[in-house]
C-alpha cells in the first residue's frame, strides 16, 4: 500500500514536471523564433462550398494560419483542398460558422503543438488580424506572439494530443528519476541489518 501511494505521488510530480517543461519549451520557441518561413497562400473551401484565403508561416516550433473569407458561398461543390490544420480549426470551434470574416490562430511546442490561441476579425475596420492574403512578410506572427505573451491565461488553450506527445518524455524522464533516487534513499531495515551482522562467516 505504501509503495502504490509513493509511486502515485511521483506520477503526480512527473506530471507537473512535464506540464512546467511543455510551456516553457512552447515559450522558448515562441520567443527565438528560430527559421521562421512563409509558407504561401492557398485557398480552402469549407465544406466544398465556402472559399477561405489562407496564409501560413512556421518556425522551429511554433505555427501561424492566417484565413480570411474571401467570397460568398459557392453554389456548386469542389474539392476542400489545403484545409487548415486540425489545431487551429479546434481552437477556432464554431466560430467559423457565425460569419467572422478573417480568423487567426497562433500554436507552439515541440515536436508537435501544444499551447496555443486564437483571434476572430467581424468586420472590415478591425485591426488584427490583418487579411490572409497581406500576410506575407511576417508582421502578422511578429504581433501574434507579443499579442500571445499579453493575453490572459483564460484565452490560452492546451492542445491535448501535442501536449501529451511534448510532455511524454518529460513525465518518463522524472518519473525515471524519481524512482531511482527513491531505491538510493530507500533506509535499511535495522533487524535485517542485525541478522546480517550476526550471520556466521562462511
Amino acid at each position: 500500500m505504501k509503495s502504490l501511494l509513493q509511486l502515485g505521488m511521483e506520477c503526480v510530480v512527473s506530471v507537473i514536471v512535464a506540464a512546467l517543461m511543455v510551456i516553457l519549451i512552447a515559450s522558448l520557441c515562441m520567443n527565438a523564433m528560430v527559421l521562421r518561413h512563409f509558407e504561401g497562400l492557398d485557398m480552402w473551401f469549407q465544406n466544398g462550398r465556402t472559399p477561405w484565403q489562407t496564409s501560413r508561416h512556421q518556425g522551429l516550433g511554433v505555427w501561424w494560419v492566417n484565413i480570411t473569407q474571401s467570397m460568398s458561398p459557392l453554389l456548386g461543390e469542389v474539392a476542400e483542398d489545403t484545409p487548415p490544420p486540425d489545431w487551429a480549426r479546434d481552437l477556432w470551434g464554431r466560430s467559423n460558422e457565425v460569419g467572422p470574416i478573417r480568423l487567426a490562430a497562433l500554436s507552439a511546442g515541440f515536436p508537435l503543438p501544444a499551447v496555443g490561441i486564437a483571434w476572430q476579425g467581424r468586420t472590415a475596420s478591425d485591426f488584427f488580424p490583418l487579411p490572409a492574403e497581406l500576410d506575407i512578410s511576417g508582421n502578422a506572427i511578429d504581433a501574434a506572439t507579443r499579442r500571445f505573451s499579453e493575453a490572459p491565461w483564460s484565452h490560452v488553450r492546451v492542445i491535448p494530443r501535442g501536449a501529451l506527445v511534448d510532455g511524454a518524455p518529460w513525465f518518463v524522464l522524472s518519473l525515471w528519476s524519481l524512482r531511482r533516487s527513491g531505491k538510493r534513499k530507500r533506509p535499511v531495515n535495522p533487524p535485517e541489518a542485525a541478522e546480517q551482522s550476526l550471520a556466521p562467516e562462511s
